[in-house]
């Protein structure tokens, strides 16, 4: 029996008879993979937009509650090294519990996050306010 391969790469004799065909992978990009591509750059630079929109009138805020300029910069490093260390945990997680589940729930999340981050001003103790921001 012989099989018939358009594109081989590499042809194995395991043993005499039995034979492993290796196939050429398709490097083609299509139509839906430049649009994924697309949604995925707007996504992070909304995201990425929304949090220096956050940064600007941060600084003012905080040092109406008493906060230094170190500990508005204490807090943007821990925001900065949480990504660093939770995003090989989600990309190890990501094709357990479903990409398109993580991608929407963390969207959500950050965006809920943004959202909560307004009422920040409300607070009145300096504790309070370096602790919730």
């Amino acid at each position: 029996m012989r099989a018939l391969v358009v594109k081989l790469v590499v042809t194995q004799v395991i043993s005499s008879g039995i034979y492993i065909v290796i196939k050429e992978p398709s490097l083609k990009v299509t139509r839906s993979m430049v649009k994924i591509l697309a949604g995925i750059c707007y996504v992070n630079l909304a995201s990425n937009a929304c949090f220096s929109v956050l940064a600007s009138f941060f600084d003012k805020v905080s040092e109406e509650h008493g906060a230094t300029k170190s500990e508005v910069g204490l807090i943007f490093g821990i925001f900065a090294g949480i990504n660093v260390i939770m995003s090989p945990l989600f990309g190890y997680l990501a094709p357990l519990i479903g990409i398109n589940f993580m991608f929407i729930s963390g969207m959500t999340l950050a965006g809920g996050c943004a959202i909560l981050f307004r009422f920040v001003i409300i607070l009145k103790m300096k504790v309070n306010f370096d602790l919730v921001s």
